[in-house]
């Protein structure tokens, strides 16, 4: 009887030994991507948000685009058939104006970003956000909130949404802008 119940404790132990050292393998495995998404270029007219001035410090969207993250590529190039994608999250999130040169960001009391699965950003989640900018900037560097976007990533395609409040109208009728971003996220080979 004591012959079985160590048997039976040595198997336990083993099976113990076996699922651990699968974790750790796996853990071993794993790797982090940085990807820079695409620049977004667009061109906020003045015609379409200065009725957001009137509203007195409503949100206005001031663009948004479809983001293609290319899971089956990356998979490819690092020989991976399977995995899980976790902690995913931006890393970095910047808009910049374009033209005309020398317009600052002076219209503009804050900003924030919002990802989400549906094309109207219905459900969206905030990824980054301004603090206090300075006075004739012509680029704004987000603070990147710490909020996961696993399932977006793992979609492949998700929507990014630039919501901004206005001080002021806009200085110029037509102002181009840019929107330089980053995320990573951590490929788990099944």
């Amino acid at each position: 009887m004591k012959r079985i119940a160590f048997s039976l404790l040595l198997l336990v132990s083993a099976l113990l030994m076996v699922t651990a050292g699968c974790d750790k393998v796996k853990d071993l495995a794993s790797f982090d991507v940085r990807t820079n998404l695409p620049d977004y270029k667009f061109t906020l007219d003045s015609a379409i948000v200065s009725p957001a001035l009137k509203m007195g410090g409503s949100e206005v969207l001031l663009g948004y685009f479809p983001a293609v993250v290319n899971i089956d590529s990356v998979f490819s190039h690092y020989g991976v058939d399977e995995a899980d994608i976790q902690n995913s999250s931006f890393t970095m999130v910047q808009l910049t104006i374009d033209s005309p040169e020398g317009v600052t960001f002076d219209w503009l009391s804050s900003a924030r970003i919002v990802v989400s699965t549906s094309p109207t950003l219905a459900g969206g989640v905030q990824v980054a956000h301004t603090a206090t900018f300075s006075s004739g900037s012509s680029t704004i560097t987000f603070i990147v909130d710490e909020t996961g976007i696993n399932s977006m990533v793992s979609n492949g395609v998700f929507y990014v949404g630039i919501y901004g409040i206005l001080s002021g109208p806009l200085p110029v009728n037509l102002v181009g802008l840019a929107l330089q971003s980053q995320i990573v996220y951590t490929v788990n080979p099944l």
